[in-house]
């Protein structure tokens, strides 16, 4: 429990909502209702390409953040901070799409639709904890290699004949 409290508080608000998200996504998040006549159709988050990756992305950053709660350094290519901003604005895009495109939504794909949302806000605070906006723009940048002040690549000489 201290190790849990010496986390920022973007990295609890996302560990709270990506545990309760991935729990979400087990209960049902369309219904279909029969007038008494046949049983209720329900079918869980995992029912479709958007569920699967909401379902799939959620276990990532669980297992991500589990991994750094119990002090495993990972040598990754990002920083906590771009991955934190790239998990949770998937996991939100994501949880989006599958509630917009999936017909006779049911509450739990609302609840979950919110669960999403709060781990993209603890992922916004993450970023806002590590330097803002700013520092992650220039990551981004450093990452994509196209900064405009870096130098050219050198010319290579042709082959000679």
């Amino acid at each position: 429990m201290d190790r849990y409290k010496a986390l920022s508080r973007g990295t609890q608000i996302m560990f709270v909502a990506g545990v309760l998200l991935l729990v979400d996504t087990f209960l049902s998040w369309q219904k279909v209702e029969f007038a008494g006549i046949i049983p209720d159709v329900t079918r869980n988050a995992w029912h479709g390409f958007w569920g699967v990756l909401l379902g799939l992305l959620t276990i990532a950053l669980l297992a991500w953040l589990v991994a750094s709660l119990l002090g495993v350094t990972m040598r990754l290519p990002v920083s906590d901070m771009l991955l934190s901003a790239v998990l949770g604005a998937a996991i939100v895009i994501c949880a989006l799409l599958k509630v917009l495109t999936d017909d006779f939504t049911a509450m739990w794909a609302w609840i979950g639709l919110v669960l999403a949302a709060l781990v993209a806000v603890g992922a916004w605070l993450r970023v806002q904890e590590a330097g803002g906006m700013d520092k992650l723009r220039s990551e981004a940048t450093d990452l994509t290699g196209s900064r405009s002040d870096s130098p050219p690549p050198p010319a290579q000489e042709p082959p000679a004949s």
